[in-house]
C-alpha cells in the first residue's frame, strides 16, 4: 500500500511541477504576433460622413485572431464598433499590406488634427493577451 502511495504522490508532484512550468512559460514568453512597418493616411482631407483610407504594411508572425478596437481622436474621441478578425491572414511571416477604411461621423467638426488610434488584442494562449497599438498621422476633416 505504501509503495502505491509513494508512486502516486511522486506522479502528482511531477504533474504539479509540469503545470507550474507551463503556466510560467505562458506568462513570461515574449510573444511577437505582428510587426507594423508602415502606416500612411491615403486621404489626408476627408469630408465628415465619408471614408478615410489608411494603408498598412505589416508582418504577422502568429496566426491568431484579434479583437480590434478603433477610435477617431480629436478634441473628442469617437469609439468605433469593435470586432474580431484574423486580418491580415498569415503568409509564413511574409510582409503583407492592406487598406483600412474608417467612416468619419457626420457630426464631426472641421479640424486638422484627427488621428485614428487602433488596438489589437490577441489571445495568444488561455491565460495571456498581447496588445498591439498604433496611431495614424494627423488628417483633416471638412464639415459638410
Amino acid at each position: 500500500m505504501s509503495k502505491i502511495q509513494s508512486k502516486l504522490s511522486i506522479i502528482i508532484c511531477m504533474m504539479a511541477i509540469g503545470i507550474i512550468c507551463l503556466l510560467t512559460f505562458w506568462l513570461v514568453y515574449p510573444y511577437k504576433v505582428i510587426t507594423i512597418n508602415k502606416i500612411e493616411v491615403l486621404t489626408p482631407k476627408v469630408t465628415a460622413g465619408d471614408l478615410v483610407e489608411v494603408y498598412i504594411e505589416s508582418v504577422k508572425h502568429m496566426n491568431v485572431p484579434a479583437t480590434i478596437i478603433r477610435e477617431i481622436i480629436n478634441d473628442h474621441a469617437w469609439l468605433l464598433p469593435s470586432f474580431v478578425s484574423n486580418v491580415p491572414i498569415i503568409e509564413n511571416g511574409k510582409e503583407s499590406s492592406w487598406v483600412l477604411r474608417f467612416r468619419i461621423p457626420e457630426n464631426a467638426p472641421s479640424a486638422s488634427n484627427y488621428k485614428i488610434h487602433t488596438t489589437y488584442i490577441y489571445q495568444v494562449n488561455p491565460i495571456r493577451q498581447v496588445r498591439v497599438e498604433w496611431m495614424t498621422e494627423p488628417f483633416t476633416v471638412i464639415a459638410r
